[in-house]
């Protein structure tokens, strides 16, 4: 499935095979692509770094990490998961959420 030089998410949603909860996961074999993520799920900080340490940040980021209890349980789930399970859906099924007024509006 997974194609080079690309990136593919993954949804771990509850209604999706690899039902975690909330969350996902990004696939990629940029190492360029793989650093800012790393720095974006985690509030723009380097993980290994302690918050009191850190002086600067270059970019704000999110709080996208996924808890240590979160990943035992996907783990747990994907070891009893089948080696082929059916499509639960993709982004053909979703709205194309571009087109609402939000995304339009000038600032």
């Amino acid at each position: 499935m997974y194609v080079k030089n690309t990136f593919h998410c993954l949804s771990f949603h509850r209604k999706k095979v690899l039902a975690i909860g909330k969350g996902g996961m990004i696939l990629t074999n940029d190492k360029k692509a793989y650093n800012w993520f790393k720095l974006a799920r985690y509030n723009g900080r380097n993980e290994r770094v302690d918050h009191k340490n850190i002086r600067n940040l270059n970019f704000l980021g999110w709080n996208m990490y996924m808890p240590p209890e979160q990943a035992a349980r996907g783990l747990k789930i994907f070891f009893k998961t089948n080696d082929y399970n059916i499509d639960t859906g993709g982004s053909h099924t979703y709205k194309d959420i571009s087109k609402y007024k939000i995304f339009n509006e000038q600032i």
